[in-house]
């Protein structure tokens, strides 16, 4: 019995050791995948993650308003303290609830988003937070995400500036409080609200016909 034992332990040592091997070099290689996925990634600072573009308001020498000109986007900045506090929780409420909370990715959204995605097999749910969707409308391209693969690598992208930014923008402004501030209105005044328009100032006027 011995005898017959021992071959069978030295190949299940063999066995076990190339599994280790194995292991080690998809490890490898999945670090090394996500370290060149990380470097691809611009370096922006601070102000590469704002709307680029604004609408043009045009006056005559008596200062009333003759007109205003624009792109495809139609945006008019508003502050902070010009939108309504409502409406502000209204979108944390619906977009990112835990966005005062987190350092710009949801861990508990993303195991949600995980576990729904695998019972659907479509991985519609992306668990992107403010930040991440205002990194998205502002960084990368629309469009560039043709497949899961390109998917997945453009998340990890997202999450890791998400993760950064807000860390610069703490350090910059001196408190979380100050950057989730500043992140929300980038945002409120970055998002697509139809009909080309882009903010909530520009919506604002559009839908109500008042300021925001």
């Amino acid at each position: 019995k011995t005898q017959h034992s021992k071959p069978f332990t030295v190949f299940m040592s063999i066995v076990l050791m190339i599994a280790i091997m194995v292991g080690f070099a998809a490890a490898g290689g999945l670090i090394g995948g996500y370290v060149a996925l990380i470097r691809s990634i611009p370096d922006l600072g601070l102000s590469g993650i704002q709307p680029r573009t604004y609408t043009t308001v045009v006056y005559n020498n008596e200062n009333k308003e003759l007109s205003k000109l624009h792109g495809e986007e139609n945006r008019e900045y508003v502050t902070l303290d010009q939108i309504p506090e409502d409406l502000q929780h209204a979108v944390v409420a619906i977009e990112d609830e835990r966005f005062y909370e987190h350092n710009g990715i949801d861990i508990k959204g993303i195991f949600r988003a995980l576990i729904i995605d695998i019972k659907e097999r479509n991985f519609s749910q992306g668990a992107s937070t403010i930040t991440q969707q205002l990194i998205k409308n502002n960084v990368f391209e629309a469009g560039g995400e043709s497949n899961i693969i390109a998917k997945i690598k453009r998340k990890i992208q997202e999450q890791y500036l998400a993760v950064k930014y807000e860390a610069e923008l703490e350090e910059t402004l001196g408190s979380k409080e100050a950057a989730k501030d500043y992140i929300l209105e980038l945002y409120l005044n970055t998002i697509s609200l139809n009909h080309g328009l882009n903010g909530v100032g520009a919506a604002a006027e559009y839908y109500f016909g008042k300021e925001v």
